[in-house]
Order: structure tokens, then sequence, then C-alpha cells
């Protein structure tokens, strides 16, 4: 159950986290508890990781513009 929450949980406010629904959830915990290896559903980024990506990106972008 530990691996479940900490999966789907938001750590800086304990809430689940958004775009997971109550299915994924399950089928992931029962899937656990069959023993079988899961691989968790791919998360979808939050704001402040978006806007750091997109920093990266913009970096490279202006590396390859300035090398040529």
């Amino acid at each position: 159950m530990d691996k479940t929450v900490r999966r789907f949980t938001n750590l800086l406010d304990g809430k689940i986290l958004s775009g997971v629904s109550v299915s994924t959830v399950i089928e992931y915990y029962e899937a656990l508890m069959r023993g079988v290896r899961v691989h968790p559903p791919a998360r979808t980024m939050g704001g402040i990781e978006q806007n750091f990506f997109n920093d990266q990106i913009s970096a490279i972008e202006e590396d390859l513009y300035d090398s040529n």
C-alpha cells in the first residue's frame, strides 16, 4: 500500500495527483499485491516541471543557433 500511496500522492499537499483515475490506482495496487512487476503509468508534468523543461529546451535551442 505504501508504494501505491507514494506513487499517486502529491508530496507537497498529500492529495492525489491530477489526471489519475481511481481505476489506475486500483489496478496498480492489485498488480503489486499479485506480485506482478508493475510499470507505473506515466505522470503528467506539473506547471513547475513544465517551466524547467521549457527552459532546458530554450537553452539547447540557443546553443544550437549560436554555434551556426
